[in-house]
Parts: C-alpha cells; structure tokens; sequence
C-alpha cells in the first residue's frame, strides 16, 4: 500500500468559525497545549491515576454535572488562576496527587484550556500535551499521523489538515509559553515522521518553528518571563512553583487522550 502525505496545522489560538469548519471536513487529531496550566496539570492528574476528564465552559455547568456523573467525582479548575469556590481542586499540578485523584472523574473548567477543548471536541483523538510531556505526546502523535499515512485514507482537502496542533492561549489571544511548546512539539513530531520516511505538508502560524526553543533552561527562562507565567507568580509562591514545574521538559511520560470534549484513561 503507498502512502501519502500527512498534514499538520499550527493555530496560535483555538479555532474560529472557518476554522472549524476546514477541520470538520476530515477526520483528524487534535494536540491541544496549554502549558500554565491546564494541560500540564493534566498530564500530572493522568500520572496520578485520574480515570476521566469532562470539560466545562462554565463553573455552574460542571457544578451541575456533579450531581449526575456517577462515581467519585471532584469538581476541579480556575478563574484567573485561583481556586473556585466550592471546587475541590484548582488547577496548581501539586494537588493532583494520587491520594485524591485516583479512580477518579475530574469535571474541569477553566480560563482558557477547558475551552480549547471543548472548541475541538469534533476530532477523532484529542491530546493533552505540556512541555512536561512533551516526548511521549511526540511519540503518540507521529504513530498516529504514520499509521494514517499508511492507512489509505484519503489526504485531507485544503485548509484541512490530519493533526492540528492548537495553542490555548490567553482569553482569545496569543501566549508565548503555549506557542513556544507548540513549535518544539511540531519539531519532534516532524523528526519522528522523517525518521519514519512520511512525507509531512506543514502549515505553522507565525514563525513558530523557528523560534521554538532549544533547551529546557531556555524555556523555563521563556515560561518565568512570559505574561501569564509573571502574573501567577505574582500570586505567591505556590504559584510560583507551578511556572517552575510546567517548564520543565518530559517529566512525565503519559498523555492524556480522549475525544468529543474528554479525556477517558484505558
């Protein structure tokens, strides 16, 4: 059987209307990074033995939720970086241990990440993908993208594209720590596929690719400096530790995997 091509799209920010729309017209895989703090945090809940993951657009809608999702159930997430009231978690990695969330169904709302889910729950696979595990993403993403290329299916039309990477961003706009891991992610993924010998048509917003960083002490450097990464830790020292943490590169090597707006374990 031969194989074709496989295409990726870049978006800086989760996709709008017409986006949307190019994606909907093949099936295709979505990376979603939101690296302060949703899908490192995440990544860390999923290490920690976290069974489900169902986002939320709105605090009452997953307050809601809990009084119908069955089993242990914790409502978990942030407004501006902070604990809401009533929830069980915020959304600091450090509270995801596995004392409280193993077994466990985590209904998850927050600023910006939950969002970026939920604007892409029409893909076949949704990925939560950080810097902290940033290798096994890569690893998950080109198998994926090199069985599809060996797989028959036909290559996606234009302006569509089989795995799009989708930066959650901040409140509609861009972040710096989002687009930087984008672009490192996009460069592994792009090793593993030529390693692979499969042909990849690459559109990146921005110059992603190019400015992605080298090094993890220049991304926790980039992470530190970075808006959101300055405005948590002016929120004290726990939060500080956070930015610390999400900087850091492969700490953990699972991926958080789901569709249709969550993330389901096994």
């Amino acid at each position: 059987m031969s194989e074709r091509a496989v295409k990726i799209r870049l978006l800086l920010t989760p996709p709008d209307s017409d986006q949307e729309a190019e994606a909907a017209r093949a099936a295709h895989a979505v990376a979603v990074i939101d690296v302060l703090r949703a899908t490192s945090t995440l990544a860390r809940a999923w290490s920690q033995g976290a069974r489900e993951v169902l986002f939320f657009d709105s605090p009452d809608e997953a307050r809601a939720a809990r009084r119908r999702v069955p089993g242990r159930v914790l409502l978990c997430g942030e407004r501006q970086g902070k604990r809401l009231r009533s929830f069980d978690l915020g959304n600091s990695p450090f509270e995801y241990e596995r004392a409280r969330v193993a077994g466990s169904v985590l209904l998850y709302t927050s600023t910006n990440g939950s969002r970026a889910f939920l604007a892409t729950k029409a893909a076949e696979v949704q990925w939560a993908v950080a810097f902290v595990n940033l290798e096994a993403a890569a690893a998950r993403a080109s198998s994926w993208l090199e069985a599809r290329a060996k797989s028959g299916v036909p290559a996606p039309p234009d302006g569509a594209a089989d795995l799009w990477i989708v930066c959650a961003g901040k409140e509609g706009g861009e972040s710096e720590e989002d687009t930087a891991c984008a672009g490192r992610f996009a460069l592994r993924v792009l090793s593993r596929l030529a390693e692979a010998g499969v042909g990849v048509e690459m559109a990146a917003e921005g110059q992603t690719l190019a400015t992605a960083p080298d090094t993890e002490i220049e991304t926790r450097d980039l992470v530190a400096s970075s808006e959101h990464g300055r405005y948590l830790a002016s929120l004290g020292i726990e939060y500080e530790k956070d930015v610390e943490w999400c900087a850091r590169w492969d700490l953990l090597d699972c991926v958080p995997e789901g569709s249709g707006g969550r993330l389901a374990s096994g």
